[in-house]
């Protein structure tokens, strides 16, 4: 079994990159990858990463980048560290004041359409319950149900990660943020994979929604992407079809992940997967 897309406490994850370690040996997966949001600390956290794990380690990446106005992220592999470690520095601002801002602009946001909180919903921020400041007031905000008329779909009301997908980081919602503030262009993350030695490859693209196979036949075009994430815990059998035979036809490259946040999601760390099927793990 393999896992090539995983978080630490380096980014948005709860585990530290020892922790990651230790689990991905005891459950024997043969092959993993650390893909930090826009950072690559983990690969510095650890002097000696087989002390912990002995199977392969490919080094990765996930950096994010705004696209026709959404937030989203591009995974790297087989990049070195070091120059991408320098490129991230001198391209992202600190995430805690990214969460900081994030966090305010929503509030001021949604107050203004009508939406209600709690007094001093945002000095009450506790990672440990809900580690983006998005999901914070995403659950403050469901303690009130006159609050449903400006949520009405029912997964984005249940999941703080969809609604801040499709409300927050949707350009046609009212509560948008603009991200470009904050994060580089489609171009520059490519070009930072690249430069870094790596392959480009795209993740969980059936996250977007609507704008699903719109961006994956864009960033196709657009771009010699080396793979794509067919396999990913939510899913659906039908979707990893489609992207099975998406890339048989156009010659990519295949990966799987479980996407592991640790206690902030519910994604198990490792994959049914084997690199055998994947072929370029060999």
């Amino acid at each position: 079994m393999i896992d090539l897309h995983i978080h630490t406490t380096c980014s948005d994850g709860t585990d530290d990159p020892v922790e990651i370690l230790k689990k991905a040996e005891a459950q024997g997966l043969t092959h993993i990858s650390i893909t930090d949001h826009s950072t690559v600390e983990a690969y510095f956290k650890v002097d000696d990463m087989g002390k912990y794990y002995t199977g392969r380690i490919i080094h990765g990446v996930e950096v994010e980048f705004v696209y026709r106005g959404r937030l989203v992220e591009f995974l790297g592999y087989d990049i070195d560290v070091v120059k991408m470690r320098e490129m991230l520095e001198e391209v992202y601002i600190p995430r805690d004041d990214i969460w900081a801002i994030q966090m305010k602009e929503m509030h001021t946001k949604m107050m203004a359409a009508g939406v209600r909180f709690s007094d001093g919903i945002l000095d009450t921020w506790d990672r440990t319950k809900h580690y983006y400041p998005t999901c914070h007031l995403h659950a403050d905000l469901k303690k009130y149900p006159e609050n449903r008329k400006f949520v009405p779909d029912g997964e984005d009301w249940d999941n703080g990660i969809q609604f801040f997908r499709n409300y927050i980081s949707n350009e046609k919602s009212p509560y948008y943020i603009d991200f470009s503030q904050f994060y580089p262009t489609v171009q520059k993350a490519y070009d930072m994979i690249r430069k870094a030695g790596g392959k480009v490859f795209i993740p969980h693209i059936w996250l977007f929604g609507k704008d699903a196979l719109c961006f994956l036949e864009e960033w196709c075009a657009k771009f010699e992407i080396d793979g794509i994430e067919c396999f990913y815990p939510a899913f659906t059998k039908e979707q990893t079809e489609y992207l099975v035979k998406f890339c048989e036809d156009r010659g990519y490259l295949m990966s799987a992940g479980s996407d592991y946040h640790g206690m902030q999601r519910s994604n198990e760390l490792g994959t049914k997967i084997y690199a055998e099927k994947l072929g370029w793990l060999d």
